[in-house]
């Protein structure tokens, strides 16, 4: 969710298909850091991510990136369209360190969502939807004409 979407290998898959005119549908079933024994629920992935494939066709999305809590069905309080975080709820560090061995942690951070962003609602017990643009390029003719003016 959030800013970890554009690490994702799931939704580089989807962004892969959408380039050759495949639409696609990223589906990642939530895993909790802070509790590493809790069953992961791909079960509810799985069928989330089968109710939304159903009506995607009609919809006309390119690209759909699902995140799924780490709930059972039953528990899910729904599917709902989100934004993208623009912060991560948690972050690498650098627990252990010598010279043969980098050992990397990870830390939650309890920042306030806002309620709409994927990240927000994956927390609240939501299946989260977004629609993502794939991988666009700018003019940037401007710093080609600098390279120019600085080159003569």
């Amino acid at each position: 969710t959030g800013p970890a979407t554009r690490h994702s290998g799931t939704v580089g898959a989807a962004l892969t298909a959408v380039s050759f005119g495949v639409p696609a549908l990223a589906i990642s079933a939530q895993y909790t850091f802070d509790e590493p024994d809790k069953p992961l629920r791909f079960d509810t992935a799985a069928r989330v991510a089968m109710d939304v494939l159903a009506v995607m066709a009609d919809c006309g999305h390119a690209v759909l990136n699902l995140n799924v809590p780490q709930l059972p069905i039953q528990e899910l309080k729904g599917v709902k369209a989100a934004t993208l975080a623009e912060i991560t709820t948690f972050f690498s560090q650098v627990e252990d360190r010598t010279d043969k061995v980098l050992k990397i942690g990870y830390q939650r951070r309890d920042e306030e969502l806002p309620a709409d962003s994927d990240s927000a609602l994956v927390k609240a017990g939501y299946a989260a939807i977004s629609s993502l643009d794939g991988i666009s390029a700018f003019d940037c003719s401007d710093v080609v004409d600098r390279l120019n003016s600085a080159a003569a």
